[in-house]
Formats: structure tokens, C-alpha cells, sequence
């Protein structure tokens, strides 16, 4: 009997195995150099594909609404952390995120052979770069949200947004001094800027341990849309405001950060021109060979 058990165990581990390994082989499937160039995108409410789209001359205006040239065949996923994944599963990738939210599982190609990160976007050297703003309604009131503003314009939390790897805009100009805060706010928007946010938040209830703080992910647009009706009390946009968003709000860019190219790491490619990335996030280019 307790033969017979043990090779019954045997046997369901061998399995559980061979079921690993297919689904890692799966998963490391080979790049083709003449296979098709799988575009994949955020959805058209991101802020980040705005922007890119604007810098890479695919579309008029930056809005959540408008049109842009994205390719008609490219995937598009409702949040960074899916854009990251499909990236990861599919050899023949390419995508876009903020370099903040940059995963060790795929590869981020330099463009014109310069690293994208927020020093080399401060320093004009990188071409592709995302503006992080904070969205408020003029007809809401709110202690809370008002004092965690003020807090993310001080050093301190200067010093959060510039140890996160970006570019602090306009903010650590004095000390936040305030300990006794209490209160709940919600927090809504750009994926892009979720988890920065949740650094805000974190250092915020250090200082102010009885806040409940709640930072959900959706997109900018949605982030806009909440903070304009009251749903969340503070909007997440990683893409500048239409004239029509901007009627009734307050808005504050608290930083900037570079727009990162990402493929496959089974992709032998190390760097892409912009016109190269205008011509594949348009489907002008379909295969891979075609990138010279």
C-alpha cells in the first residue's frame, strides 16, 4: 500500500512538472526576425499613449477622446501591469509604459541610442516623456485633500517623487509640519502614476498615521472624468488637460517622467528611432526585418 502511494506521488509531481516546463517553454517561445511586429497599447482613455502618439506625430491634440494612428491590429490592455504581461508572453512585442513602472521582464530599448529615464528627459536628450498632474474640482471642499497637496509640494515630498526616479515639477519649495491629520480621500486615474502615488501615500501616513488614503488605477481619463463629478477627490493624469476638462478644476503637474519603449527579451534589438516607432505604432511596419 505504501508502495503503490508512493508511486502515485511520484507520479503527480513528474506531471506538476512537465506542466511547468511546457508552460516556461511556452513562454520563452523564439523570436522570428521576418515575423509580424505584435504592436501592444493602452487602451484610448491612456494618458501615456496620448502623449506618445502626439510626440511620434499619430495624432493632432492630446485627449483621451480624440483620434490618434494607432495601428487597427494592435492589442490594447486597461492597465500598465497587463501591458507589461502581454510584453512578457509575446515574443514578436512591442509596447510602451512610464520607466518608473519598468519590469526586469522585458527590455526597454533606447531611442537614438539614449537610455530612457527622467534625467535624460530633464536634460532634453530624450525624445518621449509623460507629465504626471493632479486633477481637483473648484466645487469640492476638503480638508484632507488640500493637506496631502500640500504635502507633495513640500520637500519632503519633493524628495519622494525625485527618490521614485522622477522629475519633480514645481514641488520641495518648504517643509511640511502638519501631524494630526484624519479623514478618508480617494485617489483615481493614470496607472502610470499608481505607484508613485502610493509612495506619496505611504510617506503622507508616516507623518499622519489615522488618513485612510484609497489609490485605484484606471486610466487618465477616467481619472479626469471621477475627480470633475466627485466620484474620487483627487484625478491622476499622465497627459496634459483638454480646454473643456479644464473648466471648474485646479490641476498641478508634480513631476515628469520618460516614456519607456519595451519588447520582448527573446528581441535582439537594443535601439529604435522615433520615425521607426511611427511607422510601427501606425502599421506603416508590420515585420520585424523591416526595422533596419
Amino acid at each position: 500500500m505504501k508502495l503503490a502511494f508512493s508511486r502515485s506521488r511520484g507520479r503527480i509531481a513528474l506531471s506538476a512538472l512537465l506542466v511547468v516546463c511546457i508552460l516556461a517553454l511556452a513562454s520563452c517561445a523564439s523570436f522570428s526576425k521576418s515575423g509580424a511586429i505584435d504592436v501592444i497599447a493602452r487602451g484610448p482613455g491612456s494618458g501615456l499613449r496620448a502623449e506618445l502618439m502626439v510626440q511620434l506625430g499619430l495624432s493632432d491634440a492630446v485627449n483621451g477622446t480624440g483620434q490618434d494612428s494607432l495601428s487597427s491590429t494592435a492589442k490594447q490592455y486597461d492597465t500598465t501591469a497587463d501591458l507589461i504581461n502581454a510584453v512578457k508572453r509575446d515574443s514578436q512585442s512591442i509596447g510602451f509604459v512610464a520607466a518608473t513602472s519598468l519590469d526586469s521582464g522585458v527590455k526597454a530599448l533606447t531611442v537614438g541610442g539614449v537610455a530612457a529615464n527622467a534625467d535624460n528627459v530633464l536634460a532634453q536628450t530624450y525624445p518621449l516623456s509623460v507629465p504626471f498632474i493632479l486633477v481637483t474640482s473648484q466645487n469640492m471642499t476638503s480638508t484632507l485633500r488640500d493637506d496631502f497637496l500640500t504635502f507633495i509640494s513640500s520637500n519632503q515630498g519633493g524628495a519622494v517623487i525625485r527618490e521614485f526616479g522622477c522629475n519633480p515639477a514645481a514641488v520641495g519649495t518648504s517643509d511640511y509640519t502638519n501631524t494630526d491629520m484624519t479623514g478618508h480621500i480617494i485617489v483615481e486615474g493614470s496607472t502610470a502614476m499608481q505607484p508613485l502615488m502610493q509612495k506619496l501615500v505611504d510617506a503622507y501616513k508616516k507623518i499622519n498615521p489615522h488618513v485612510q488614503i484609497d489609490v485605484n488605477g484606471s486610466d487618465s481619463t477616467q481619472g479626469i472624468t471621477d475627480a470633475t463629478s466627485g466620484v474620487c477627490d483627487i484625478g491622476m493624469s499622465s497627459r496634459d488637460l483638454t480646454s473643456d476638462e479644464t473648466a471648474g478644476m485646479d490641476t498641478v503637474t508634480i513631476g515628469s517622467d520618460a516614456i519607456a519603449v519595451i519588447v520582448n527579451k527573446a528581441n535582439p534589438l537594443d535601439d529604435i528611432t522615433t520615425a521607426q516607432l511611427a511607422a510601427i505604432f501606425s502599421g506603416t511596419t508590420a515585420t520585424w526585418n523591416s526595422v533596419n
